[in-house]
């Protein structure tokens, strides 16, 4: 026998993947703990006369109602629908329901999680789900933020879940169900606990106040002066202030200042302008307070500004969303004039508050 013969050796397959014994484990208990909740609910159907009861129950409570919508501009008008808040306190309500979210593959190279988000109506066998992809990005103003920290990923998979998750509540649930839920909230808005409508706008001022954040503010945030607010108005600002101060959020981000200035004046509203800061200078008015001069000056400003372009920060914002939803790039026109309720042919034709609009709806908690 000749040395290489000698030095043959035999390839041996390669030994089966052995999974442990707490893998095993894992295993077999996920899948009798399904087995038993599909058991259980079907031993213990859901009464509906009873699910009807404490779904008026819960949204009787003024915490709970004032945390059942959100709501963002699109296009001048308000845009608003039932929360992730209130699509569990719906499922806890309705009963033998499972929902969640699911990470099934993290890349940190790529900067990306792929997540799951689950529904599932165990009487009825009624289940819906979605997967997408979550890039680890934090938008800000100054420009996008790669996320390495393993808390700040993950809590921006939350966020960023959130709202699949609702989706996906709703849709296992009856949209009857899902009505009467909102109709009980805006009622239980609108009454306020007892309170009358006046002193509750005078608490949120006064509130804001402390803040740092003034009545002119407040109205410009929600568009109208606070003799037209509701009580929906109100949860609103209620959200916003808790958000700042937990330190989720800061005054700047909720309430940018934008003082009318000169240069942002056009045509008969800058004359308009000028006539107000010519008569502010006159001897003959300079004895009126400064409350009157500004309401003067709205009062001449009745002629809207031209929409400011968004800004570049805006746009790179909006670019990011739509690699997060996916959009095909001969669809984005299309799908931005979707989101702003009007025809655009390229993204630069997006105006400043357009680019915020698309950006917060797929930022906000439920969005």
């Amino acid at each position: 026998m000749n040395q290489a013969a000698n030095n043959y050796e035999p390839m041996l397959p390669a030994a089966p993947r052995v999974e442990s014994q707490a893998t095993s484990i894992e295993q077999s208990r996920a899948v009798a703990e399904v087995q038993a909740m599909v058991v259980v609910a079907k031993q213990t159907p859901r009464i509906t006369a009873h699910a009807v009861a404490m779904l008026d129950e819960e949204t009787a409570i003024m915490d709970v109602a004032e945390r059942a919508f959100y709501r963002y501009s699109r296009g001048g008008s308000a845009v608003t629908g039932p929360s992730i808040t209130l699509a569990k306190t719906l499922a806890r309500c309705w009963g033998n329901i499972t929902y969640g979210l699911v990470e099934l593959r993290r890349d940190d190279v790529k900067g990306e999680s792929e997540v799951m988000a689950t529904a599932w109506d165990l009487e009825s066998n009624v289940r819906d789900s979605t997967t997408f992809i979550v890039k680890h990005i934090r938008e800000r103003k100054e420009g996008s933020v790669k996320l390495t920290d393993t808390r700040d990923i993950y809590e921006l998979i939350a966020n960023q879940g959130a709202r699949r998750m609702r989706e996906m509540i709703l849709s296992v649930l009856p949209s009857w169900y899902v009505d009467r839920a909102k109709a009980n909230s805006r009622k239980t808005l609108a009454d306020g606990g007892g309170k009358p409508l006046a002193e509750r706008i005078a608490a949120a001022v006064g509130l804001f106040a402390e803040l740092g954040v003034n009545v002119e503010q407040l109205e410009a945030r929600q568009g109208r002066g606070t003799n037209g607010w509701t009580g929906q108005d109100l949860a609103i600002l209620r959200v916003i202030g808790r958000a700042i101060e937990n330190g989720e959020t800061t005054v700047a981000e909720e309430f940018p200042s934008r003082a009318a200035s000169v240069e942002d004046l056009t045509g008969p509203t800058q004359q308009a302008a000028n006539n107000q800061v010519t008569v502010q200078q006159s001897p003959r008015e300079s004895t009126d307070p400064p409350e009157d001069l500004m309401e003067k000056l709205k009062e001449s400003l009745s002629e809207p500004a031209e929409p400011k372009p968004a800004t570049r920060t805006q746009l790179a914002r909006v670019r990011a969303v739509m690699s997060d939803e996916k959009v095909p790039a001969d669809e984005q026109a299309n799908w931005l004039g979707a989101q702003v309720n009007r025809g655009i042919e390229k993204i630069t034709d997006l105006t400043h508050d357009e680019a915020d609009t698309i950006v917060s709806e797929f930022t906000r908690e439920g969005k």
